[in-house]
């Protein structure tokens, strides 16, 4: 039944390029795979690119039965710049679950424009499906010592430029990487066998991508950056994906003031340093830092904004600089932490108080927030907890905590307050419980 199947597959395979422009070709001196004109309708898959390899007697895809897996044995280049469409698709409602080794870099290369049709093209890899969380996808890159592989999103492999005699990657900011609920890993997890080939690009994962979008995923175990060369003026969403073990996560990421706040939930751990050397303006919502070496390197950043983030201690401290670029700028590189604290408003027994009037005053420069309490007697304020600052001539901040006067008041009950209320210190109590007292009759 299976030979069948395999002729009925080839049959159908040719029968789709014979009617359309769709390619797989091998490069057997580059040791090259390079699929070319799968739209969105039709992408290539796995079972696409064996079914090519059966009919034209290439070695380099197979399926290893007994680690559930398709390997190929070469490099991976996903579209062209001709201004065509190419789309690889891991992960279908057929195949929910696929893991691909991949022993060979992997190029999603820039799409370039088509000038008949008048648009940009797309060259896209996508794993998982944004609508069904049951899809999902591991990319395996098999890389050790002599044979290093890495992937590159916005990366022609031909277009590569020469640096002290050797090529390296000239990104192009084009191509797309779609994750959902889907991982990009190392074969065998280890700082031997991580990702990273210093011939492309200084051991680096880039997402020099058009369309950057990661969600419920992970990228670990690199040489160097998890995620080099994000363009924030382009399409780009980050959220709930965990960055492991590599030297470092964002190097040089920036933002803009009317684009931001584009990386949220994310986990960043085990890492030498996350965050290195940021530009300008960024800000993160809902993040972790856990077990890296260092959290960050503030040198060559305006503002790094931390809202609702777990910051975890590190191995050693983290640096703080000014860097020429900032200097020139007139920048002081910092850090703020902020956090949306909750505040009930609850009488002696602990019952809510609807309507109930919260002031909470910043101690040091008496600015105010007045809130109303909610019918269950809460109300949420986002408040400063913490600024870390750079400092001329040293490598340690000056650091600034935040403390609070918290008032309340309501008609029909004493006022009550909460003094030197300390966000950051008093994270145990994030909830601040104030009992109001009935006034006598």
């Amino acid at each position: 039944m299976d030979q069948y199947k395999n002729i009925l597959l080839a049959v159908c395979l040719l029968a789709y390029v014979a009617a359309s422009p769709a390619a797989i070709q091998y490069d057997a001196a580059a040791n090259r795979l390079w699929i070319t004109d799968y739209p969105a309708a039709m992408p290539c898959t796995p079972e696409r690119l064996a079914a090519a390899g059966r009919i034209f007697g290439w070695n380099a895809v197979r399926y290893d039965a007994e680690q559930a897996a398709w390997r190929v044995e070469a490099d991976l280049c996903i579209g062209t710049d001709d201004g065509s469409d190419t789309f690889f698709q891991l992960g279908d409602t057929r195949n929910p679950q696929t893991t691909l080794i991949l022993n060979g870099n992997l190029f999603v290369c820039p799409s370039g424009t088509n000038a008949a049709a008048g648009r940009i093209g797309v060259n896209r890899l996508a794993l998982g499906a944004s609508h069904n969380s049951n899809i999902s996808a591991v990319i395996k890159i098999a890389s050790a010592k002599g044979n290093e592989h890495s992937v590159y999103i916005g990366v022609n492999p031909l277009h590569s430029q020469v640096y002290k005699g050797r090529p390296i990657a000239r990104p192009a900011y084009s191509g797309e990487l779609h994750m959902f609920n889907s991982k990009i890993t190392a074969l065998i997890p280890d700082a031997e066998h991580a990702m990273g080939n210093a011939a492309y690009g200084n051991n680096n994962v880039f997402l020099t991508g058009r369309s950057i979008r990661l969600s419920n995923s992970e990228i670990s175990w690199c040489k160097g950056c998890l995620a080099h060369g994000l363009v924030v003026h382009l399409d780009l969403r980050i959220e709930n994906t965990v960055f492991a073990h590599g030297r470092t996560v964002m190097s040089r990421y920036k933002e803009t003031a009317s684009k931001n706040n584009l990386i949220t939930g994310c986990v960043f751990r085990d890492c030498g340093i996350a965050l290195e050397s940021l530009h300008h303006l960024v800000v993160m919502t809902g993040c972790r830092f856990e077990n890296n070496r260092r959290n960050w390197k503030m040198d060559n950043c305006r503002e790094l904004v931390l809202m609702d983030c777990e910051i975890g201690r590190t191995a050693q401290p983290d640096i703080y600089g000014i860097s020429d670029y900032a200097a020139k700028n007139k920048w002081q590189p910092k850090i703020i932490m902020k956090r949306h604290v909750p505040v009930l408003v609850q009488d002696k027994d602990g019952l809510p108080i609807s309507g109930a009037m919260i002031k909470i005053i910043d101690r040091a420069d008496k600015q105010a927030i007045t809130v109303a309490a909610g019918k269950d007697g809460a109300a949420e304020v986002l408040l400063m907890e913490r600024m870390e600052q750079a400092v001329f001539g040293s490598d340690q901040p000056e650091i600034t905590e935040y403390a609070y006067d918290i008032y309340v008041s309501r008609v029909g009950y004493t006022p009550a307050e909460r003094r030197d209320f300390r966000p950051w210190s008093d994270r145990a109590d994030v909830i601040v419980g104030l009992e109001c007292m009935p006034l006598a009759e």
